[in-house]
């Protein structure tokens, strides 16, 4: 079980930079974005009491609509937001 404060800790704020490296993984194509989508959506946000955006749209989504757009759950402690996750070419 992962507590607060392991959680706000883990990440830094998001900068303009970032954004600017996120926008560069974004290009480089399906698969790619897929990846980067899947560990963002596995980050527990405090908004949903600490559960994953994943874990939400599970509870509501039918299991195909969950393999069409190739949703899955990362380990928390396997979830990577930094721009090392997309392999640049």
């Amino acid at each position: 079980m992962t507590t607060k404060n392991t959680v706000h800790t883990k990440y830094k704020q998001l900068t303009k930079e970032d954004c600017f490296e996120l926008q560069k993984c974004l290009e480089r194509g399906q698969d790619q974005l897929e990846l980067a989508m899947n560990h963002v959506n596995s980050y527990p946000r405090k908004m949903f009491g600490f559960r994953t955006p994943f874990t939400i749209f599970k509870a509501y989504a039918d299991e195909l609509l969950l393999s069409l757009n190739n949703s899955k759950a990362i380990a928390f402690e396997k979830v990577n937001l930094s721009p090392s996750l997309i392999k640049f070419k």
